[in-house]
């Protein structure tokens, strides 16, 4: 769809520990508020109009067309 990465936001989210499912995420360290907790990051991508107008259009157009 044309998106280019902007960049990684860190520790955006806190996951409980679920008993039963596999750890996904990063220990949190001990002492800090929601301890016992992972934390996840996530990847941020975009398509900013500059992008849209210099091909982007036609990306999205061809991707919905099929």
């Amino acid at each position: 769809m044309g998106f280019k990465f902007e960049g990684v936001s860190r520790w955006k989210l806190t996951l409980p520990k679920v008993e039963g499912y596999p750890k996904v995420g990063t220990e949190g360290r001990d002492g800090d508020a929601g301890n016992g907790r992972l934390g996840r990051g996530s990847n941020e991508y975009a398509v900013c109009w500059d992008d849209w107008e210099n091909g982007g259009r036609a990306i999205a157009e061809d991707a919905l067309s099929k």
